[in-house]
């Protein structure tokens, strides 16, 4: 796990929110949470938490990071289909994590 994976988990820990907006970090703290030092090292690792929080298509670095794995994907909105294999197939695997889904077919006819 990378420094910046471990950081964002204490951070989750404590309740602290972080989001990447294009080149910026948002952070939501409660009031008196946002020490100094937490302010530096956030300001320190803003380079690879950018990276961890960007979009990235499925399999996310934020799962490579921070080992992170969704609890289940009943959701197909959450899914990704992958090209149609030759028999008629679609490959799902998971927006979010990357974890391989399944294979559907193509059409019900």
């Amino acid at each position: 796990m990378t420094a910046a994976g471990e950081l964002l988990i204490e951070l989750r820990a404590a309740g602290i929110t972080l989001a990447a907006n294009g080149e910026r970090l948002v952070i939501g703290v409660r009031k008196g949470q946002a020490t100094p030092d937490l302010v530096d090292r956030v300001r320190a690792a803003k380079a690879d938490l950018l990276a961890l929080l960007s979009p990235k298509p499925p399999a996310t670095a934020l799962v490579e990071a921070t080992g992170e794995r969704c609890r289940s994907h009943v959701n197909p909105a959450d899914w990704h289909d992958t090209t149609a294999t030759e028999r008629g197939w679609v490959k799902s695997v998971c927006r979010k994590c990357g974890v391989f889904i399944g294979y559907r077919p193509t059409s019900l006819n």
